[in-house]
This record gives C-alpha cells, structure tokens and sequence, in this order.
C-alpha cells in the first residue's frame, strides 16, 4: 500500500463526489478500546491483496490493522477492490468475516467522515496508511476529473532531510589522525 497520496481536482462534478475521509488510527483505538477480540482478529490475520492489469502486478498479505513491535497502532488498510478472498480454517474464515463487518461499520459511521468538496486546483494530500478516503456518487454529466499520485514516505523523509541539510552549516574540517600528515594545498 502507497503511503503518501495526493488528488489534484482538476474539474469538480456538478453534483456530489466529495471526498470522505476517516481517520483510521482512531477507529482503530476505538476498536481496540471497546471490542479487543475484533481488533485482535484485525491486527491477527494477514489479508491477501492483489491488483493487476496489462503492465502492473501487485500483491501483499498483510493484516487490516498493523501494529509496531510494541503494539502501537502503525497503519490501517480496508480496500474492498484489490482483496481477496481470505481462506483457511472455517471457523477463521467465519470469525474474520464476522469482525470485518464490525470493523466496515466503525470505518462507516458518518460522525467518523470529513467530508470534502473539492475545487478546481485543490490539492488533498494525506497518508494513506492512516487516513482512509472515499467519494460519494456524481454525476457523470459534470465532468468530474480527480487526477491521484502516490509517493512512498520514505522517499518523502529522505528528500526532506536532504533538504535539511542545506540549512545546516557545514561540518568544521576535522584534524588529522595521528601519524597522518595533513596535505596543504595552496
């Protein structure tokens, strides 16, 4: 899953496509707050997801809720369209659907939801691996033209301390070692 993605309105539909957005490291808290067999059961079992088309093959296994080393809540996933069937043991299975169903309601509630109508030119950045994004129905007559990228957090972190470094003074030179001799130039 993509960390960092941005959608750049480019038209607005003349009637409804607003964004919704949830934070998922909240529900997730709630979740683990008031239902922890369900938030295990999210945090526990690793989903497949795939997506592929002519040039792209992409898939992971990975549970809906992720958690740091110890246990902090690192990264949320819920994507109906590149899921695939879970399969193991029946009684897994059923259990796993069960608090899918209680996790999808959480993630749903409308008191969760900033909604958004975007503007031609607004630019929606966010972390993908928290907060959670949807649109509601438009109509086709309006144009509507969302153009979305994604960039990987990482990237972002090192072009930002890159960045960084050209505020920094640079470092005084350092001596020589001992038994090294220091090379004047002129």
């Amino acid at each position: 899953m993509p960390t960092v993605q941005l959608l750049h309105c480019l038209r607005s539909a003349d009637e409804g496509g607003e964004t919704g957005l949830v934070d998922g490291f909240a529900a997730a808290a709630e979740l683990r707050a008031t239902d922890r067999e369900t938030f295990d059961l999210m945090a526990g079992i690793p989903v497949p997801f795939g997506y592929q088309d002519k040039s792209t093959e992409l898939r992971a296994s990975q549970p809906l809720i992720q958690l740091d080393p110890r246990g902090r809540i690192r990264g949320v996933r819920f994507n109906n369209r590149s899921a695939q069937p879970l399969r193991g043991p029946y009684a897994e299975v059923v259990a796993f659907y069960r608090a899918y169903r209680r996790w999808a309601g959480l993630l749903a509630r409308p008191e969760r939801q900033l909604n958004l109508r975007h503007a031609p030119g607004d630019c929606l950045i966010f972390d993908n691996t928290r907060i959670m994004h949807a649109r509601t129905a438009f109509s086709v007559t309006g144009g509507r033209h969302l153009q979305g990228c994604y960039a990987d957090l990482d990237g972002l972190a090192s072009t930002l301390a890159v960045l960084a470094r050209r505020d920094d003074p640079p470092d005084p030179p350092r001596p020589p070692r001992e038994g090294m001799q220091r090379e004047e130039t002129g």
